[in-house]
């Protein structure tokens, strides 16, 4: 009995990997990177709602957003700037609308 368990152990793992794994269209580029709030450069990540753009990090540059999580106000969000939808396209950086609002200048998308 344990030959044929141990026989169905190995072939169960080799038909279930198939070789057709998905991959992000965004590439992978990792940040780390130490923000102080008291600079004058990070004035809008103080406040509840601000944000700050750095568009040398990442893939095209990130966002990054002070937001409240479950009354929490040392809540960051970091987004990065790249449309998913037009990785290789020059025009793939998104742009800030506001605060809350990012839009893909290739087709208007937000």
């Amino acid at each position: 009995m344990w030959r044929f368990v141990f026989f169905l152990l190995p072939v169960g793992l080799f038909v279930r990997c198939d070789g057709n794994s998905t991959q992000h269209p965004v590439p992978y580029a990792p940040i780390n990177e130490t923000i102080y709030l008291n600079t004058p450069s990070a004035y809008d990540l103080q406040f509840v709602g601000g944000s700050v753009a750095h568009l040398d990090w990442g893939f095209r540059g990130v966002v990054i957003y002070r937001r409240t999580n479950y009354g929490d106000a040392n809540d960051f969000g970091v987004y990065d700037l790249c449309c998913p939808n037009h990785v290789s396209e020059t025009c793939g950086t998104l742009t800030l609308v506001d605060n809350l609002t990012a839009e893909c200048p290739c087709d208007g998308q937000q």
